[in-house]
């Protein structure tokens, strides 16, 4: 009984953690716990990222296990984080 109570608190935790991490991220297609979005790429990868971008706009969230990765599809968007005021380029504000 012990043992399965312990069991039943790790899940428990592991689901809250889950929904814990997405709170502050763009929305995206729905994971699964431990395993993410892998199941959801049934067809090409590129192509899978496009019915996304479609679908959540141009940033959106995907899972690969637990990490989560925010994409980015939209060439302005990506030229005013990189380039204008980014971190990454001399022309933007510096650390």
């Amino acid at each position: 009984m012990f043992l399965f109570l312990i069991l039943l608190f790790l899940i428990i935790l592991s689901f809250w953690n889950f929904i814990w991490k997405r709170r502050n991220l763009p929305p995206g297609p729905t994971p699964l716990p431990i395993f993410g979005n892998a199941f959801a790429m049934d067809r090409l990868i590129y192509e899978q990222f496009q019915i996304w971008a479609k679908e959540f706009g141009p940033v959106y969230t995907i899972w690969m296990g637990e990490v989560p990765i925010v994409m980015v599809t939209d060439y302005e968007l990506i030229r005013d984080l990189f380039v204008k005021e980014g971190i990454f380029m001399l022309e933007g504000i510096f650390w």
